[in-house]
């Protein structure tokens, strides 16, 4: 579309539990205008020490400012920010306690990410909303992703943070959170904050601190709580998240040299028995150290418990710890040319395998180090083929319910993939490409195309997600093959790396001549040369479609948009469109 302005409005009026919860926001940033224009009269205050002679003077104040910044706390403000000031923290801890004593904790979880994702530090106020969110009752917070580095707005949030100015408003909100379940630190994690988690969030469950360089061996290790704190001392140590099931932290560092050690690793798997996803570059050395120690020994190999993980991150060495791995359903596999044996080893497995991942992205060096991959070996899997997948999908294809290839641009998909795909794995329920780059060879004296004409059968696929695609010759028939015999699709999203003018409205009438979309619910795609017809012939026709993706980026002027919208609203006038979210 030519005039990427133009925005598709809410057709739909919003459920009144929308309207309440914006009309709380509402209020939270009228009151916040107010306590931050108070906060910042108190300037004159310069430093910590001169603010902590304010407290004594209220009882009341006292404890409020006692809740809303912890004793324990060991690292004070280091600077003349507002979001220090008394008035800023009293009334922060007034509001958050009247909002955890009539709100609902799913009600709170909604505002705090509405609140996230309008979250501006040059706005006073939303900072005031995010920290008054951050009660006791929040199950959920998302503090940054490293997807939000895309935006200006996000990028100067972790700016903020990890300042001496951010960085005492964040420790101060992490430790009201007793209740949290879920939290995402992406980018902005560090040692003092995971010290803070594990003293308060004891009831967490799934922690994502991927890409934060700044965690080291010493802040996972206080989330196992076993570190005691020396005799006589204020401060008691950290309880540990003994309830934690999932942890993330891949890609951990930038630099190569400050991975995690595998001691450190067996610490956590031994420590937090409840762990089910570890996501580890160097997992394998971890579970390997947990199961063999230091040095190899049978008896304590025979000693050790075995563990509940259910995914694996790793290379061609999985055998070696499959026995104290029992439980093990999804694997992220870095492809080498022991791929095939290693499918070998997945078929001696006696249940089914969830969620495949193979990535057959460059490995450096330390990674090669840790996943045990030979210079000989890694070479096979840059030439820019899916090296050994055939043999692999061979062998354990048929208990494969997720599969997903993960690879670069410049990797070929062939006639050959495509077929194994199809022909090894009749259990398939998701099938998805990071990138989708397909060439396909052909003798025309013999045949006109490669692709057989009778679209491959998959009677579970119900997930099909393809990025970055690049057909040169046979595209329609590609996804006339890949979609035509999937009766039980639920979700497509499809985008391509450079305009696929093939896949325009006329492939998609053929496709749903051989194939209904009857369960169709999701239809993302952008790239191709879909019209507003396609759209509205899937929405008058499907009635279980709930979201169609990426309008904006399909064949569509501004004009044609106008009349869309009238369309749909004289359609949801009459009682005749389904609540559809377009975006």
């Amino acid at each position: 579309m030519r005039e990427k302005e133009c925005n598709i409005p809410n057709l739909f009026p919003s459920r009144l539990l929308d309207i309440c919860e914006e009309r709380v926001l509402s209020l939270l940033r009228t009151a916040g205008n107010t306590v931050v224009r108070n906060s910042k009269q108190q300037s004159r205050y310069s430093s910590w020490n001169s603010y902590q002679l304010l407290i004594p003077s209220n009882s009341l104040s006292s404890s409020l400012i006692s809740r809303a910044w912890p004793d324990w706390l060991v690292s004070p403000p280091s600077s003349n920010h507002y979001t220090n000031s008394q008035v800023f923290l009293e009334n922060t801890q007034i509001c958050r306690e009247f909002l955890s004593a009539f709100l609902a904790g799913p009600v709170l979880d909604s505002l705090a990410q509405q609140a996230k994702q309008k979250l501006d530090v040059e706005v006073p106020e939303s900072l005031f909303i995010f920290t008054v969110l951050c009660g006791d009752r929040l199950g959920r917070l998302v503090v940054h992703q490293h997807t939000d580095q895309e935006k200006s707005r996000d990028r100067a949030w972790a700016k903020f943070i990890l300042s001496p100015e951010g960085n005492p408003l964040l420790l101060s909100c992490l430790s009201q959170l007793s209740s949290l379940s879920s939290l995402y630190m992406q980018y902005v994690a560090d040692n003092d904050l995971l010290y803070i988690v594990s003293t308060v969030c004891s009831k967490l469950v799934l922690l994502d601190i991927s890409y934060s360089q700044n965690v080291t061996d010493i802040g996972l290790v206080h989330l196992c709580g076993v570190l005691k704190v020396p005799p006589g001392s204020v401060q008691s140590g950290p309880r540990g998240c003994k309830y934690l099931r999932e942890l993330y932290f891949n890609p951990q560092s930038s630099i190569e040299q400050e991975l995690i050690m595998p001691r450190v690793t067996a610490c956590l798997l031994r420590h937090l028995p409840m762990l089910q996803v570890v996501d580890l570059s160097n997992l394998h050395s971890g579970i390997n150290h947990y199961y063999r120690g230091s040095r190899e020994s049978f008896q304590r190999q025979s000693r050790v418990k075995p563990l509940n993980l259910v995914h694996y991150t790793g290379s061609d060495k999985l055998a070696e710890v499959m026995d104290i791995c029992p439980k093990l359903r999804t694997f992220k596999l870095f492809v080498t040319e022991q791929l095939p044996e290693l499918g070998e080893t997945l078929k001696g497995l006696h249940h089914s395998l969830d969620q495949v991942t193979l990535v057959y992205s460059p490995l450096s060096a330390q990674d090669q180090v840790d996943l045990g991959v030979n210079e000989d070996d890694i070479e096979q899997v840059q030439h820019g083929h899916l090296t050994g997948i055939q043999e692999f999908l061979a062998a354990c294809g048929s208990k494969i319910s997720r599969l997903e290839v993960d690879c670069s641009q410049d990797t070929i998909v062939t006639k050959a993939d495509l077929m194994s795909i199809t022909t090894h794995c009749p259990q398939l329920e998701s099938l998805a490409f990071t990138n989708f780059h397909v060439e396909l060879e052909v003798d025309r004296r013999i045949e006109h195309s490669p692709i057989p004409s009778k679209p491959a059968y998959f009677p579970f696929l119900n997930h099909v997600r393809l990025n970055n695609v690049t057909i040169e010759e046979f595209g329609k028939e590609v996804f006339r093959y890949l979609l035509g015999g999937a009766l039980d699709l639920e979700t497509i999203n499809i985008s391509f790396f450079s305009p696929g003018y093939f896949f325009s409205d006329f492939l998609l009438d053929d496709i749903l001549l051989m194939n209904e979309f009857a369960h169709l619910q999701k239809f993302s795609f952008r790239g191709g040369a879909l019209t507003l017809i396609s759209a509205l012939r899937l929405i008058s026709s499907r009635p279980k479609l709930r979201t169609i993706g990426e309008l904006l980026h399909w064949d569509v002027e501004p004009s044609e948009l106008e009349t869309f919208i009238q369309i749909l609203r004289r359609a949801r006038s009459l009682n005749l469109l389904q609540d559809i979210h377009i975006y």
